[in-house]
């Protein structure tokens, strides 16, 4: 099975610097123009996704929308994590109020952002959906958000540390599984785990298509 995880393209909160969270916005000119080159890629290099799935957040859909050509299923795992109180904030404002802050470590729970635990639970879910639902025909791509997605990531490559990474807008994390392989136990299992031909990452965090714009 092939999975392309992508972030959605710039929204009006990217473009104004506001924390999004939740809050929904929708995509600004910029980010249209993104995802229309996201699309191009995707038909230059001839993927066509057998399922398409996307955060009900406006800025994913309208993302899905235009780069598969095609209307997703809504997923409210794949929804961004809650950043509470600093949803709609402005990045400046939101350092000037809570200095320190490490947005991504419940420190301050008062603030109401969603905690790294249950970040991973939800994404935890994401994969065991995945793997169960579908078979090594199929071509998924799944829009989701910059925040969730490094937890997405961290349950794909089977990893108990959720790693930082600043992911662009419109970047492709492309994975292919051999499901087949993947549910094995035991000494069978541990040989497939070193087997590099059944498990392969194709692209990670790849925005180059944003420099033909």
């Amino acid at each position: 099975m092939r999975i392309i995880f992508v972030r959605h393209a710039e929204s009006v909160a990217n473009a104004e610097r506001r924390i999004q969270g939740h809050a929904d916005y929708e995509l600004s000119d910029e980010g249209r123009t993104q995802a229309e080159l996201l699309h191009d890629r995707f038909v230059e290099e001839g993927f066509m996704p057998t399922h398409v799935y996307s955060s009900p957040l406006a800025r994913c859909a309208q993302t899905a929308r235009i780069a598969a050509r095609e209307e997703p299923e809504m997923w409210s795992d794949l929804i961004e994590h809650d950043m509470g109180k600093l949803s709609k904030m402005s990045i400046e404002m939101a350092k000037e109020r809570y200095p320190g802050l490490v947005w991504s470590r419940p420190s301050e729970p008062k603030i109401g952002i969603e905690q790294p635990s249950a970040r991973r639970q939800r994404s935890t879910k994401v994969l065991q959906r995945l793997l169960s639902e579908h078979g090594n025909g199929d071509a998924v791509l799944a829009v989701s958000h910059g925040g969730i997605l490094q937890s997405i990531l961290a349950e794909v490559l089977g990893t108990e540390r959720t790693w930082g990474v600043q992911v662009q807008n419109t970047a492709i994390f492309d994975f292919t599984i051999d499901l087949s392989r993947w549910p094995l136990k035991g000494a069978e299992a541990h040989a497939d785990c070193l087997d590099t031909a059944l498990w392969r990452i194709n692209r990670f965090n790849d925005a180059t298509h944003l420099a033909r714009g």
